[in-house]
């Protein structure tokens, strides 16, 4: 039976490398010898827990990002998904484990006239035309993709179109994630409520 820093070396050798580009088979490497390798590398696959994996996630987030953590896990899981496949274990210990959780940022777009207002401060700077795309399309920069879906839905675009513009792969997507409403259309809202409501009186 394989220690899980053989079967990683096969696994990257014999399947990884042939379905992955060079430049991420290099990172995948990487976190081997200098992550996978040092803290679990000894253990026999067969012998390996969720209760190991556990505790090397929690002490990789000590040094390394949440977001680098969670690609060892997915990295660990495909490579253990191999070795149940060929028969070499029965089950999968990291299927049985949570990566950390990423932390929840709290987005702020820009209200309508704030970005009317960042407009006017670019104006005439080099990069004004990355930005003016940027809120224009949502592109490149999160925090404009936010403003961009804002913007747009403050205009009374549905949301469907705002999905589609922005590229999300689902409606909920651009309902859940981005579901900020801004004080305007909210008063907006309000007012065409009372207008369709008391209008005739």
């Amino acid at each position: 039976m394989p220690t899980l820093a053989q079967w990683m070396e096969t696994y990257l050798s014999e399947v990884a490398s042939a379905k992955v580009r060079p430049s991420t088979l290099h990172r995948y490497r990487e976190e081997v010898e200098h992550h996978i390798g040092p803290m679990l590398g000894r253990h026999r696959l067969d012998k390996l827990t969720p209760a190991h994996l556990t505790s090397f996630y929690r002490d990789r987030v000590t040094v390394r990002s949440v977001g680098s953590v969670r690609r060892m896990h997915a990295n660990l899981r495909r490579a253990l998904n191999v070795a149940v496949r060929w028969q070499l274990i029965h089950s999968n210990p990291a299927a049985l484990v949570e990566p950390p959780s990423l932390p929840h940022v709290e987005v702020r777009p820009y209200s309508l006239a704030q970005a009317r207002r960042f407009l006017k401060a670019v104006e005439g700077l080099r990069l004004e035309a990355r930005w003016l795309i940027g809120i224009a399309l949502g592109l490149r920069l999160h925090d404009l993709r936010h403003t961009a879906e804002s913007v747009l839905l403050a205009q009374g675009v549905p949301a469907r179109v705002v999905m589609e513009i922005l590229g999300h792969s689902q409606i909920s997507v651009t309902l859940n994630i981005y579901a900020h409403v801004a004080p305007e259309v909210a008063r907006e809202a309000a007012a065409r409520l009372e207008g369709a409501l008391w209008s005739g009186e």
